[in-house]
């Protein structure tokens, strides 16, 4: 069991239950539903709140890429994280999908389930591949080199849970850079032309700005400034259209979410290890 996609299909229905939750609460929820035998059980991940709800009629259209109920909702309160339809995918892969209980504005409730392991022997042997140690090596000889790196990151995310996540990642991976962040196009450039960071990682579905006219505004701002700084895109959109638009308008960079350490690391290295 993945359990990194585990944890990144949560960050991404609780970031958009706390989104879309201006008053009440949300509910975070784990339930054994059947043990299967002494190691293996199916369990129930549930997230609830009372926020604005889904209509009925938008059910199906809820799970396309990007869609969201109205384009006023879009505007208010910005993407959706991965997507419902990467989360639901990714389950796919799993042999799961979501559950989708909804009454328009009185909340929501997404739900899975997944057999998993729920106990490990203590004296059980696992073997390593060579090259699985190798990769590892040279993933801890990468860390350690950019763990001396000082420079200054600007994370861009409407989503709060994204934006701790992300800043957790770059404390492990660069302890020494100074992390600033905004929480959307409109405010990260502002904070780019304050705080002149190094590198930014930018989200690309976000209110009042999005990733994309943030990015050619602050391209624009560069060329009186006789700066280059490196901004890397975070997208849920893994389409070569949206590639396409995203280096056309001066990324340097592309990544797919969901977004884990090992890329995050990745990318850094191939900017600021040079």
């Amino acid at each position: 069991m993945d359990l990194i996609r585990i944890r990144q299909i949560l960050i991404n229905l609780i970031g958009n239950a706390v989104k879309f939750t201006e008053t009440g609460f949300v509910i975070f929820e784990i339930k054994i539903l059947e043990i299967i035998n002494e190691s293996r059980a199916k369990i129930l991940f549930n997230v609830q709140d009372t926020g604005i709800g889904i209509e009925k009629k938008s059910f199906e259209k809820i799970f396309e890429m990007f869609s969201q109920e109205d384009s006023s909702t879009t505007r208010k309160y910005g993407g959706t994280g991965l997507g419902l339809t990467i989360t639901n995918r990714l389950l796919g892969q799993m042999n799961s999908m979501l559950k989708l209980e909804s009454e328009f504005g009185l909340g929501s409730s997404f739900s899975f389930i997944l057999e998993m392991e729920y106990a490990t022997t203590l004296h059980e042997s696992v073997s390593i591949p060579k090259t699985s140690l190798e990769s590892k090596q040279d993933s801890i000889q990468t860390n350690r080199s950019l763990s001396s790196i000082q420079s200054k990151i600007l994370t861009v995310d409407d989503n709060e849970i994204n934006l701790t996540l992300l800043r957790t990642m770059l404390q492990r991976i660069v302890p020494k850079a100074i992390i600033v962040e905004a929480k959307d196009g409109e405010e990260a450039i502002h904070v780019y032309q304050s705080e002149n960071p190094d590198f930014i990682f930018m989200d690309i579905q976000m209110p009042k700005k999005n990733g994309l006219d943030a990015t050619l505004k602050i391209r624009e701002v560069e060329k009186s400034k006789q700066t280059k700084v490196i901004i890397v895109a975070l997208t849920a959109d893994e389409s070569l259209d949206e590639k396409e638009k995203c280096f056309h308008v001066g990324f340097d960079d592309f990544i797919s979410k969901p977004v884990v350490s090992k890329t995050i690391g990745g990318c850094l290295s191939k900017f600021l290890l040079k």
